[in-house]
């Protein structure tokens, strides 16, 4: 599982209304990867494009940079299915 807190500025994440915050004012690739945003212009990928991605970066909050990259403060929490069953079985 991945469970990801899109931070505070909600790049990525789901608004009320349905639709997804876009990363247009961002300039983190990593994001913009967490919210599956197109990494050119921050809008969100259609469904069922190949382009979705499988990966979420898990860095260090960063919400003072500025620049590719150095920008992030998602909160990204995660586990494989061996970890899992593991501490399952202890």
């Amino acid at each position: 599982y991945a469970l990801i807190s899109h931070g505070k500025n909600g790049i990525g994440a789901w608004n009320r209304a349905g639709g997804k915050t876009t990363g247009s004012g961002s300039n983190s690739t990593q994001e913009k990867a967490n919210g599956n945003l197109k990494s050119s212009d921050g809008s969100a990928l259609a469904s069922g494009n190949a382009s979705i991605s499988t990966t979420y970066y898990d860095m260090p909050i960063n919400d003072a940079g500025t620049g590719t990259g150095a920008y992030f403060d998602d909160i990204v929490r995660w586990s494989t299915a061996p970890q899992i069953d593991y501490l399952a079985n202890h």
